[in-house]
């Protein structure tokens, strides 16, 4: 008899597409800069390109120094998703279906004061439970930060002085 035919089908999911991405909700556009006490939104979009649901999918995502997580805004449009103080971890567990992205979002508050040009480099690590994990590229937000001494005051200690009389100024 003759063997019967086979045909091998590889089918994998791709999640790497997946990207993230951030916008600054105080001033309504990218979040590209921002200043200290601004409020972010961080994207992450987990697209599958293969054609096979990535049925273990990942995705973690440490919090950046100099933010801190705004309770409650943590979303998944699919999926588990949750938060650990200890470690300031983001994870998402569940399916990514071909052509069916999932979005993760959260947002953070930025740390006050905090220096001029500082830079605030996040990213996230995805993994589709077949191939090894990696990471977004990651999103950048320089933060722009200078004193505001538009508040401040000046007092002498008297309205009117001579040659030589000495003067008390209070700077405020």
């Amino acid at each position: 008899t003759t063997p019967a035919a086979q045909t091998l089908i590889q089918s994998t999911p791709d999640l790497l597409t997946s990207d993230k991405a951030v916008d600054n909700v105080t001033t309504g556009g990218s979040g590209d800069t921002a200043a200290p006490g601004d409020e972010l939104e961080y994207t992450i979009i987990l697209r599958n390109t293969g054609k096979m649901t990535a049925h273990s999918a990942t995705m973690y995502d440490f919090l950046p120094n100099d933010v801190e997580i705004v309770g409650g805004s943590l979303n998944a449009s699919d999926g588990s998703v949750g938060y650990t103080d200890y470690n300031r971890r983001i994870s998402w567990n569940g399916e990514v279906s071909p052509l069916t992205p999932v979005t993760v979002t959260y947002r953070v508050l930025i740390d006050e004061p905090l220096d001029d040009l500082t830079q605030i480099i996040n990213d996230a690590t995805i993994g589709d439970g077949i191939h090894s994990i990696f990471d977004t590229d990651p999103v950048v937000t320089t933060i722009h930060s200078a004193p505001d001494l538009n508040t401040s005051t000046k007092v002498v200690d008297s309205g009117t002085a001579a040659p030589d009389d000495q003067l008390r100024y209070t700077i405020t």
